[in-house]
């Protein structure tokens, strides 16, 4: 993998998908790209190919690694419902302050950015959280 100071080091990007109710890794993949933002159409084909039992995928909740405005967008062409932030640690004030109003004809990524500041979308993105691995995530 090539690394900050330009060189080249010995290494490996792991991703893992996780459901979030049951904890369970259904799919994983080992990669030598060093950025997540490569990994979203490998993470959409996996949850592709799931079985039945499990294909009911309908929000893919990220890491800030993942989050691009075409990789937004590859989430919502394959139905599922984005939640990738920009960024981590809000303020207490943020964290529980009132849902925003919604954007009027908000753009992918608009809409993805506001669902995430309201309450229900802090929740959602919470079970992510929980995890502490960086990979692709369902709910």
């Amino acid at each position: 993998m090539l690394t900050a100071s330009g060189g080249f080091e010995q290494a490996y990007n792991a991703q893992d998908g996780i459901d979030s109710k049951t904890h369970l890794i259904v799919a994983q993949n080992v990669t030598h790209n060093t950025n997540d933002k490569q990994e979203i159409e490998p993470a959409l084909a996996a949850i592709g190919q799931l079985p039945q039992v499990l294909s009911a995928v309908k929000t893919l909740l990220a890491n800030t690694g993942y989050c691009s405005e075409a990789n937004v967008k590859k989430c919502t062409q394959a139905s599922l419902v984005p939640f990738k932030p920009r960024e981590h640690n809000l303020s207490v004030t943020e964290r529980f302050r009132a849902n925003p109003e919604p954007p009027q004809n908000a753009a992918t990524m608009q809409a993805m950015r506001h669902r995430l500041q309201t309450r229900e979308g802090k929740t959602v993105y919470a079970h992510r959280q929980i995890h502490s691995g960086k990979g692709f995530w369902h709910h």
